[in-house]
């Protein structure tokens, strides 16, 4: 009997450390047509076609509501804080697919979220069990009962950006969201282990969302770089300066403004100055020797388009985040879609002017091809930081892709970067379960 409760025990202590971190499966969806794959949360600048149809590219993930039969593909956002699905009561003006009926659950809250498209979602909060792959818990999520804008065929959106809490100076009554997000609620509840989560997404869009931790068998870990995070809520990064393969296109900080790592856009979001500069780059070198390259009005508006599939012979895009560099494959930023009844490549890139401070969002675009890891338990150190770190970002090549690119500007090398700071959470998570691991599998053979 004692060796049988040993044997228990040991087993529930492998079955903790083993279900740490959880991964999801994670993709696009040609569930929605009429609309440019170049929409998401964002409108096309002024200048768009408007007669452009094709898939929307945005990244969802797939999860169950008790009390509903319905399977609701939520997009990923961490450019907000919200997790939310169409309520059966919602009067929404836009088209609607799965829907949850609370009549039968009592309300513990309200919210109201405005997006940079100018979509409007408001709704009531309600403590739901929310099954995402093998995770359940019971968790405040948000049924909307009024929406403006489009979800784009979506059932409503997963927002994964922080939440801070009333201890840490979140104030509800000057419309900041107080409520834990979904990964916070994880936490608290012991589903997860520890406040962190990443994105792999290869170039076709479909990928893996680990929840809980880090998962070195997705990306190569000689490529990843760490970054601090500069905002209590978003993913915000020190964006520094744009290399067009080798050529420098003199963009720099103030040009970019904040920098958000945002999973729920679709594309490279710039202010015009930053397009403006990036696009002279390609106008006046690759694009300019017609015989070897048609570019065609490509990079004249962010509408332009071409015929050929041009990939091969296009340079990356390679961004400056603090003193290191990251590159974007043109197997990135260029995506084919459904023109006029016929397939165009164009950018996947657009122009967001916004009011006040200039915003550049790097979206699903970005992250294509890469491993990104979210880790808001890092703790920084470093007395050379020029400001609050709130974590940390890693961006890593994704295990198993080819992302080099041969261009007629050259082969771009990459810059290593190094931070200091203690480990963070979710390795000493897996240093702890190592070393309990070990010694669980010990004591097992031992009984044997």
């Amino acid at each position: 009997m004692k060796s049988t409760l040993t044997l228990l025990s040991l087993l529930a202590l492998v079955l903790v450390c083993g279900g740490s971190i959880v991964k999801l499966p994670l993709m696009t969806s040609e569930r929605f047509q009429g609309a440019s794959p170049a929409i998401t949360r964002l409108a096309r600048n002024a200048n768009a076609n408007a007669n452009i149809t094709g898939t929307i590219q945005v990244l969802y993930t797939p999860l169950t509501l008790t009390g509903s039969n319905s399977l609701f593909r939520l997009i990923l956002d961490s450019g907000s804080q919200i997790a939310t699905a169409i309520s059966s009561k919602c009067s929404c003006g836009f088209p609607v697919f799965a829907q949850y009926d609370a009549s039968n659950l009592t309300s513990i809250g309200s919210f109201s979220q405005t997006y940079f498209s100018g979509q409007a979602l408001s709704g009531n909060y309600y403590n739901i069990n929310v099954q995402l792959g093998g995770l359940s818990s019971n968790v405040p999520f948000g049924l909307i009962t009024d929406g403006q804008g489009t979800l784009a065929g979506y059932d409503g959106i997963l927002g994964i950006a922080r939440v801070r809490t009333a201890a840490n100076g979140c104030n509800a009554t000057t419309g900041e969201v107080c409520t834990p997000n979904l990964i916070q609620s994880f936490v608290s509840n012991n589903v997860i282990a520890a406040e962190i989560f990443a994105v792999g997404i290869d170039y076709n869009g479909n990928g893996q969302l680990v929840l809980g931790g880090d998962d070195p068998s997705l990306y190569v870990a000689s490529s990843m770089l760490y970054f601090p995070l500069y905002a209590e809520t978003f993913y915000v990064v020190a964006g520094n300066g744009l290399f067009v393969g080798n050529a420098d296109t003199t963009i720099t900080a103030a040009n970019f403004g904040n920098v958000l790592i945002d999973t729920g856009t679709s594309n490279l979001v710039f202010p015009t100055p930053v397009f403006t500069l990036m696009a002279k780059q390609f106008n006046d070198g690759v694009c300019k020797n017609t015989t070897v390259l048609n570019c065609g009005n490509l990079f004249t508006t962010t509408s332009g388009s071409v015929i050929e599939d041009i990939r091969d012979r296009l340079p990356p895009l390679v961004f400056v985040i603090e003193a290191s560099t990251v590159t974007v494959s043109p197997y990135s930023y260029l995506v084919q879609t459904n023109i006029n009844g016929g397939l165009r490549w164009v950018l996947a890139i657009q122009i967001l002017d916004s009011p006040g401070f200039p915003t550049t969002l790097l979206g699903a675009a970005f992250f294509r091809g890469k491993y990104v890891l979210h880790d808001m338990t890092y703790k920084y150190e470093d007395p050379n930081l020029s400001k609050i770190a709130h974590g940390r970002i890693g961006i890593a090549n994704l295990a198993g892709v080819n992302v080099s690119v041969s261009s007629s500007s050259g082969i771009y090398t990459t810059i290593t970067s190094t931070t200091t700071g203690d480990t963070s959470a979710a390795e000493k998570a897996v240093q702890m379960c190592s070393i309990v691991l070990f010694v669980a599998m010990s004591v097992l053979l031992s009984l044997f």
